[in-house]
C-alpha cells in the first residue's frame, strides 16, 4: 500500500499553497509546439504538446497540456486517453477512461483502453468485462482478443485464455506477450510440448524476457531431464535475480550437482530473507500511511523510518523513502522531505513522481523566501 499519485500530488500541492499547474519555466517544450498551441488553440495542438512532454518524461507538464485540450474539446475520447497516460498511477487514469467510454460507448478502442488500465490495477474481472465489450463491438480487433486472453489467464481460466489468444494470433497479433501467454496457458493445461514451441517463439522476439526463460525451462523439465532447461532457468535468474520460481526449479533440476545446488540455495535463502524484510516494512508503511491520513505526522514519520531500517536493501526501499519524503513535506519539514526524496531518486531515477515532488518543494521554497 503506497501513496497513489492523486493523494501525493493533492496533499503536497495543498501544503505548498500552489495550483497543480507547473509554472512556465518548469515546462519547456519546443517553440514551434508552444507557438502552435498559442496561435491555434485547438485540441490537436495541445495534444501534440502533451505528447511531446510524455515522450520526454515530463508527465506533470503533459497533464496540463492535455487538460487544456479537453477544455477546448470536452467530448474527445482520444485526448482523455492521452491524459490517462500522463498519470503515472492508474487510479486517476481509470476515471478518465471511464469518461471516454461514456462519451463513446460504441467504441471498441475506448473499452479496450479502459480494460488495459483496469488490468494494470489487477482488477482482472472488471477488465475482462471491458475486453468482452471490445470484442463484441469489433470482432476483428486482435489486441482486444489478446488482452482478453491475458485477463482470462490471470483469472485461472486457462482453456478460454488459450482460445482467445489463438484468435488474436489468427488476426495478426504476433508480439512476444501473445506467444508468452499462449505458452503459459498451454503449460498450465499440461500441454508442455505445445508450450515449449510457443515460449520459444516469444523468446525469438524478446530474448531478454525472464518470465519466458523461466516458463520454458520449467516446461522442458516436465518433458524430462534437459540441459537446455537448466540453461533457460539460469538465464531467467541472470535477468531477474528475484525470480523465485526459476530458483526453485533450478534447485530441483540441479539435484546431484552439489556445488550448483549450494550456490542457488544460498541465493534463494538471501531472496527469501529480503522478501521477509520487505513484508515487515510494508506492514509498518501501511500503518504510517494511516497515521498520515489522520495528520499524526510524528507517528507516521517514526513508522516509516522504522520501516526503512527493517527494509535494509529490500526491494521496496525507494518507495519507502518516497513516502517518507511526501509525508515530511505534508508535515512542513521541507528540508528533511527533500533529503528523503533525493534518496528515493537515487534508488529510482525513472520515477517521475519523485522529480515532480522535488520541483514542488523548490517552488514552495521560492514562494516563501523573503
Amino acid at each position: 500500500m503506497f501513496l497513489p499519485l492523486r493523494l501525493k500530488l493533492a496533499g503536497l500541492v495543498a501544503v505548498a499553497g500552489l495550483h497543480a499547474a507547473p509554472l512556465p519555466h518548469a515546462c519547456t517544450a519546443p517553440a514551434d509546439l508552444r507557438e502552435a498551441a498559442a496561435r491555434a488553440p485547438a485540441e490537436h495542438a495541445y495534444n501534440d504538446l502533451g505528447d511531446w512532454f510524455l515522450r520526454h518524461n515530463e508527465p506533470a507538464c503533459a497533464v496540463e497540456a492535455f487538460r487544456e485540450g479537453i477544455e477546448r474539446n470536452p467530448s474527445s475520447p482520444a485526448i482523455r486517453y492521452n491524459l490517462a497516460l500522463a498519470w503515472l498511477r492508474l487510479d486517476d487514469a481509470v476515471k478518465v477512461l471511464r469518461r471516454a467510454v461514456e462519451l463513446e460507448p460504441g467504441s471498441a478502442t475506448a473499452h479496450l483502453n479502459l480494460g488495459i488500465a483496469l488490468a494494470d490495477l489487477s482488477w482482472q474481472a472488471a477488465a475482462l468485462e471491458e475486453f468482452d465489450a471490445a470484442v463484441r463491438l469489433d470482432p476483428a480487433l486482435g489486441e482486444a482478443h489478446s488482452c482478453r486472453g491475458r485477463a482470462l489467464f490471470e483469472l485461472g481460466r486457462f482453456e478460454p485464455a488459450r482460445e482467445a489468444i489463438e484468435r488474436a494470433v489468427s488476426l495478426g497479433v504476433r508480439h512476444a506477450p501473445a506467444w508468452l501467454f499462449l505458452g503459459m496457458a498451454e503449460s498450465e493445461l499440461g500441454r508442455n510440448e505445445q508450450a515449449v514451441a510457443m515460449l520459444e517463439r516469444a523468446l525469438r522476439l524478446e530474448p531478454s524476457n525472464a518470465i519466458a526463460h523461466c516458463r520454458l525451462g520449467k516446461a522442458l523439465l516436465e518433458l524430462g531431464p534437459d540441459d537446455a532447461a537448466i540453461d533457460h532457468l539460469k538465464r531467467a535468474v541472470e535477468l531477474d535475480a528475484r525470480n523465485t520460481q526459476a530458483l526453485y526449479a533450478l534447485m530441483r533440476a540441479l539435484t546431484g550437482r552439489k556445488q550448483d545446488v549450494a550456490e542457488y540455495g544460498r541465493r534463494l535463502r538471501s531472496l527469501q530473507k529480503s522478501e521477509q524484510a520487505a513484508a515487515r516494512a510494508r506492514v509498518l508503511s501501511n500503518f504510517a500511511l494511516e497515521a498520515a491520513r489522520a495528520a499524526d505526522w510524528p507517528k507516521a514519520v517514526y513508522q516509516l523510518r522504522e520501516a526503512i531500517r527493517l527494509c535494509g536493501q529490500c526491494p521496496i526501499r525507494a518507495r519507502l523513502h518516497k513516502n517518507l519524503g511526501l509525508i515530511l513535506a505534508q508535515s512542513g519539514a521541507d528540508r528533511a522531505a527533500a533529503a528523503e526524496l533525493a534518496a528515493a531518486r537515487e534508488l529510482a531515477p525513472e520515477d517521475c513522481d519523485i522529480q515532480y515532488a522535488l520541483e514542488l518543494l523548490e517552488r514552495r521554497a521560492r514562494h516563501t523566501d523573503p
